[in-house]
């Protein structure tokens, strides 16, 4: 009843609703995340994570190299 049977056709479905109820606390983001979506620290081995955890990284580059003009003096 209570229990989570892996041979349940319904097995995703059940998981994904019970990880939603467990909120976790990300001491790098200073916020909580459910385990049904996880932060970008705490992301799991899996192609789709990898996706996720890729295009995070590549944001992060790029605003790192995006120079600032608005500091730039007026002529």
């Amino acid at each position: 009843m209570g229990r989570i049977d892996p041979n349940d056709p319904e097995y995703e479905r059940k998981l994904h609703q019970s990880m939603k109820k467990i909120w976790v606390y990300c001491e790098e983001c200073k916020e909580k995340y459910c385990l049904a979506n996880p932060c970008i620290h705490h992301l799991p081995d899996g192609i789709k994570y990898d996706i996720r955890r890729k295009a995070y990284n590549k944001k992060v580059k790029e605003s790192l190299s995006v120079d600032d003009t608005s500091r730039q003096k007026k002529l």
